[in-house]
């Protein structure tokens, strides 16, 4: 198909190209083509995927070197293409119309791209072209996207915040799994994951265990609709240069969460998930202050084996300080807790630590 032609398509199919150059140069191996969509009113957007093509690379390594993404309400589509060698490459773009096309995609734009050098970026996971970003029910369920509202995040800290919104009056159950992907293996890091609920905003603090590429797929259902299974409302893609370490090199975890723990609560301190005796190589003091916010609670307590420490509650905050040095190679866990009904003696766990021997 000639140049002409399929830049008509594309002018045909509201999709303009921000890149017009058909002979594009990559830097380190890499590069970004964006695509603007347009469309009619009260129709959807074209849908684009784009094939990477190079006679002297292996199909399986062309496959793993190109990335897709939409963002900004889906009127953006982004490839990112992390070229496996250095060489001549040819990308084609194509598209189709949801509405008349139904799995017909045709070319609309053609590059060739040359680059001089491989790109430092490895182990790119198989991922599907409309596989990153919101899912269909998330705007319904009243979510939105404050910090991050590109998928591909690349994080060259060892921790990560991602924020999102909620709206007031659609409560939500929500959940968070955090999966290594790098050369599509598939690890589950959810450990790694704190969920944190305030002010109708909800936060997920994220440690990485590793450098490489990560899936975070974030889960809801209001709470109106019954069923155990929460279907997916976001996906990203993290890729993490560095790992998240504690005073002795170790990777720290946060503390285990319970279900209600993701109601609305938000820890301040401590938010790791191993507590250290004074004196080892990751020292936590002896007496180890906790601050947490627990919304609905009418009594809150941190329990190590037969003994409760009750927090006293301060504008919105249980706090107290608990001394742990008697149990220190005698108890191996902590918890806190929580009583919701003040008729009611029973408290339910929130979250558990972990104590390390000295």
């Amino acid at each position: 198909m000639t140049e002409h032609a399929t830049r008509w398509l594309a002018k045909n199919y509201r999709i303009t190209a921000q890149r017009v150059d058909c002979t594009l140069r990559a830097v380190r191996g890499t590069l970004e083509i964006r695509f603007g969509l347009g469309s009619l009113p009260g129709c959807p957007p074209p849908r684009l995927m784009a094939k990477l093509k190079c006679t002297l690379v292996a199909e399986n390594a062309l496959s793993k070197s190109l990335l897709q993404r939409s963002i900004n309400g889906n009127s953006e589509a982004v490839f990112a293409i992390f070229l496996p060698e250095a060489g001549e490459y040819g990308l084609e773009v194509y598209a189709n119309d949801p509405v008349k096309d139904g799995n017909s995609f045709f070319v609309v734009w053609q590059y060739i791209i040359i680059s001089d050098c491989d790109s430092p970026v490895r182990g790119l996971p198989t991922i599907p072209p409309t596989y990153l970003g919101p899912v269909s029910r998330f705007d319904s369920m009243g979510l939105k996207a404050l910090s991050h509202t590109d998928p591909f995040i690349q994080a060259n800290t060892g921790e990560l915040c991602i924020q999102f919104a909620r709206h007031p009056d659609k409560p939500l159950r929500i959940m968070a799994q955090l999966i290594h992907c790098s050369h599509d293996v598939s690890e589950d890091c959810s450990q790694q994951i704190l969920q944190q609920t305030r002010d109708f905003q909800i936060y997920f603090v994220i440690r990485f265990p590793h450098p490489g590429f990560f899936k975070f797929q974030i889960y809801a259902l209001p709470y109106t609709e019954p069923g155990e299974s929460l279907p997916s409302v976001y996906n990203y893609l993290l890729e993490a240069t560095q790992v998240n370490r504690g005073r002795n090199g170790h990777v720290m975890c946060f503390p285990q969460q319970f279900a209600q723990w993701k109601e609305g609560c938000y820890l301040h301190t401590p938010m790791d998930g191993i507590l250290y005796p004074s004196g080892s190589n990751q020292p936590t003091a002896d007496t180890v202050p906790f601050r947490v916010t627990i919304p609905t609670a009418h009594a809150v307590a941190v329990v190590v084996g037969e003994d409760w420490t009750h927090l006293s509650k301060v504008n919105d905050c249980w706090i107290g300080q608990v001394c742990l040095k008697p149990y220190w190679g005698i108890e191996n866990q902590l918890a806190l807790c929580a009583k919701y009904n003040v008729d009611d003696g029973n408290y339910g766990t929130l979250l558990e630590y972990r104590l390390a021997k000295r």
